[in-house]
């Protein structure tokens, strides 16, 4: 498998530090409403813990200029589901993907995306 599943929740690092290429994305939105977006990233390099080639990453107010193409360097922790965060309540979600485990960036590591 490309990225986590569910069933492999458990045994995943709480935070991870992502280097990569964003391929797929959805902006979300902040503003009158507030909903998260996701950036899929395919990852430069191995991290302990972590045996995927990609990870999808929930953004918080994430900046128009990010397109597929653009290098990622951020931190990122498990997202459990149990977030108070608008952009995490309510995200716009990759389709035809059932099942996904997602970690989620903060408004700060967001703001490295471009």
């Amino acid at each position: 498998m490309d990225y986590p599943m569910v069933n492999q929740f458990s045994a995943l690092p709480r935070q991870i530090h992502v280097v990569g290429t964003v391929r797929e994305l959805s902006p979300g939105y902040c503003g009158i409403w507030c909903q998260g977006g996701f950036i899929k990233v395919d990852l430069s390099h191995d991290m302990a813990g972590f045996n995927y080639k990609s990870v999808y990453l929930i953004t918080a107010c994430l900046g128009i200029g990010t397109k597929p193409g653009n290098k990622v360097d951020v931190t990122a922790s498990l997202y459990t589901g149990q977030e108070n965060e608008c952009y995490y309540r309510s995200f716009i979600r990759p389709k035809n993907k059932q099942n996904l485990v997602f970690y989620k960036l903060s408004e700060a590591e967001t703001g490295k995306v471009h």
